[in-house]
């Protein structure tokens, strides 16, 4: 990350946020961070992750702040919301892999 597309990862980081909000409860979104075989050079992956969230951090205009977390710190931060969850009653067993290929 130079800092001629620092603007444009904000943005983009600032538009991915607010279009994922409405699917989450609470105050906290998890977002996850890379994928199988993507840290092949990890020094370079946080490097640049890091200078990322300081400057989002730094120049966002909303009340947003961008950390390193885990699954466990997210989990006890909804759990200190007392949030109440919605209940799904329908049958969550998928009966295909795609649209084409039930089985």
């Amino acid at each position: 990350l130079e800092t001629y597309n620092a603007d444009s990862k904000l943005q983009q980081l600032l538009s991915y946020i607010i279009d994922m909000e409405g699917d989450y409860l609470g105050d906290h979104m998890f977002i996850p961070f890379g994928c199988d075989f993507s840290f092949a050079n990890a020094r370079t992956n946080f490097e640049q992750m890091d200078l990322i969230i300081e400057y989002f951090n730094r120049h966002n205009n909303q009340n947003i702040t961008t950390f390193y977390s885990t699954p466990q710190a997210y989990i006890d931060a909804l759990y200190d919301q007392n949030i109440t969850w919605p209940t799904k009653y329908e049958d969550m067993f998928p009966y295909s892999d795609n649209n084409v290929d039930p089985w």
